[in-house]
């Protein structure tokens, strides 16, 4: 059974470097991808979901999400049927 995996774009995240690796870079903002992955060819499909929900949550941990509407959850899943 050969499966195939698709990547999904949830978007990015903004927060402080330091946050990546402790202590380094502090107080300089970084830009991080942020991917989920679509698993299909087994019986069921699989996501796997790395992503954010809210950016009002990304807020109170001292981040910030940034999304555009093609990259939510459903219209990435809805790429690839």
């Amino acid at each position: 059974m050969a499966l195939e995996i698709k990547v999904l774009d949830y978007g990015d995240i903004e927060l402080e470097s330091s946050f990546l690796v402790l202590g380094r870079n502090c107080g300089i903002r970084a830009r991080v991808y942020t991917y989920g992955f679509l698993i299909l060819g087994g019986q069921y499909p699989i996501v796997v979901d790395t992503g954010f929900r809210d950016n009002a949550i990304m807020e109170t941990l001292g981040m910030r999400g940034l999304q555009f509407h093609e990259q939510m959850i459903e219209n990435q899943l809805a790429r690839h049927g």
